[in-house]
């Protein structure tokens, strides 16, 4: 009794592992077909040229990074220059007692 149920087993088995390889190759062809399809490809092509476009923009940001350094830098240096301006106010409003002295 017991060879014969081995013996179902293993044909169940074989049977089973047969089933799966059968549905793994199923799967694999509509893949294929589902990748090759009209939908698939025009949704491909879209995304292609969807980066295309962000290619693009990013290049043109790119190009306008030296003028806007110089902007950012020009601008640093006017907050520089109002900073140092308005320490020697302070500085005058405390001598002339304005202001009270908080640097102590």
């Amino acid at each position: 009794m017991t060879d014969r149920t081995d013996s179902q087993r293993r044909r169940s088995k074989k049977n089973l592992d047969s089933l799966v390889k059968q549905a793994q190759e199923l799967a694999a062809s509509v893949e294929e077909e589902y990748l090759e399809s009209e939908p698939m490809r025009r949704a491909n092509e879209t995304l292609d040229a969807l980066e295309k476009c962000l290619d693009a923009r990013d290049t043109r940001i790119n190009a306008q990074d030296p003028r806007f350094d110089a902007l950012q830098t020009r601008t640093d240096e006017e907050l520089a220059r109002l900073r140092r301006e308005m320490a020697a106010f302070k500085a005058l409003a405390v001598k002339q007692g304005i202001v009270p002295d908080d640097s102590t």
